[in-house]
């Protein structure tokens, strides 16, 4: 079992986001980042660490943003007017994050694959519609989908998993298949499950996204 390391952004120059961490032995392994939602933080990502194959390295970077609900998060959700805009600045803090973290890990991974549950699976679709080529595939785990009107990029587009509770108050089912359909349309592989949940990923979702994370990184 390999250490859970929590980084201080203050301590460890350059990576801008206080962060949770596993760093495998092998430096080339696959790298899975975990995006959490609105008020949230490090930790609450970290139960999707049972979905992922041994072996591979995992960072789960907190926004910055305190909520005042509680945690922390990657835009105002206060101000809905400003949400693309928000949601743009936070996926390219990600971004920059993820390639300062990179760097500062000395570390080449083969393969990246991300997890963004609600408010993060939002930041994701944004990452994903401007830089695919970053990743082997996406879930989006109760989230939704910011359209992006950027033109076609010519890059092969990463495969999707959407999972979705049937019960969602947060983000309606309806508004998480309108994202799979945008997607589709772009030329994504979306493979959309659903639950008898409500804002969360039940057990059914738990299983397709571990098989779907395998089958895409194939740890040997």
């Amino acid at each position: 079992m390999m250490e859970v390391i929590v980084g201080d952004s203050a301590a460890e120059a350059g990576t801008k986001l206080r962060h949770k961490r596993v760093i495998a032995a092998d430096r080339t392994a696959p790298l899975a980042l975990l995006v959490h939602g609105r008020a949230g933080n490090y930790d609450v990502m970290w139960t999707f660490r049972r979905t992922l194959p041994e072996g591979i390295s995992i960072v789960a970077p907190q926004a910055p943003l305190p909520d005042p609900l509680g945690g922390y998060s990657w835009w105002d959700l206060e101000a809905p007017d400003k949400m693309r805009r928000g949601a743009e600045e936070a996926a390219a803090q990600v971004q920059n994050f993820l390639e300062k973290y990179i760097t500062y890990y000395n570390l080449a991974p083969r393969t990246l694959i991300a997890y963004g549950f609600s408010q993060g699976a939002g930041l994701l679709s944004v990452l994903l519609q401007r830089q695919p080529e970053l990743f082997a595939g996406v879930a989006l785990l109760a989230g939704f989908v910011i359209a992006l009107d950027d033109p076609p990029v010519s890059v092969s587009l990463p495969p999707v998993f959407m999972a979705h509770g049937e019960r969602d108050p947060a983000i309606t089912l309806e508004k998480a298949r309108h994202g799979a359909k945008v997607l589709e349309d772009k030329g994504y592989q979306v493979e959309f499950i659903t639950d008898d949940v409500t804002h969360k990923v039940g057990t059914l979702g738990m299983r397709a996204l571990k098989n779907w994370s395998a089958n895409l990184l194939q740890i040997g």
